[in-house]
């Protein structure tokens, strides 16, 4: 999928992410629709190879040495970071996810660069408290 064809799907998932409200079950939806997003960018960097630390292509291991899909370590805490983290080295993540943002949260995002910045100081303090 290219940059333009993923930007469309975003501004369609907005279209009915934009008109829930504040019920239980509006925002569960909303976090379903914001997780697809994720998900979305997510394949994208994939089928790039962009990877941070091995994830999210490095498979975990018990101890017995058999390999196991580790729900907690394949979180959608931990594909934020990766795609903070990638964003910050890639301009193609970087116009993705400030397409999102943008999108989503426009009041709250700003222009690329004041994005850029602001996904730059949360990493550096954090934000996410989660480890690859």
């Amino acid at each position: 999928m290219n940059i333009n064809t993923i930007k469309e799907h975003i501004t369609e998932i907005h279209k009915d992410w934009e008109v829930l409200g504040d019920s239980s079950e509006d925002l569960k939806m909303a976090e379903i629709y914001e997780t697809a997003v994720i998900e979305i960018i997510s394949d994208y960097c994939q089928a790039k190879n962009y990877q941070v630390h091995g994830f999210p292509f490095k498979t975990r291991k018990t101890d017995g040495g058999v390999e196991v899909f580790d729900q907690k370590y394949y979180c959608i805490e931990r594909y934020q970071k990766y795609l903070d983290i990638l964003l910050t080295k890639y301009r193609d993540v970087l116009d993705l996810m400030h397409h999102y943002n943008y999108t989503f949260w426009p009041d709250q995002t700003g222009n690329k660069k004041e994005y850029k910045a602001t996904v730059k100081h949360l990493l550096k303090i954090n934000f996410h408290d989660i480890e690859f």
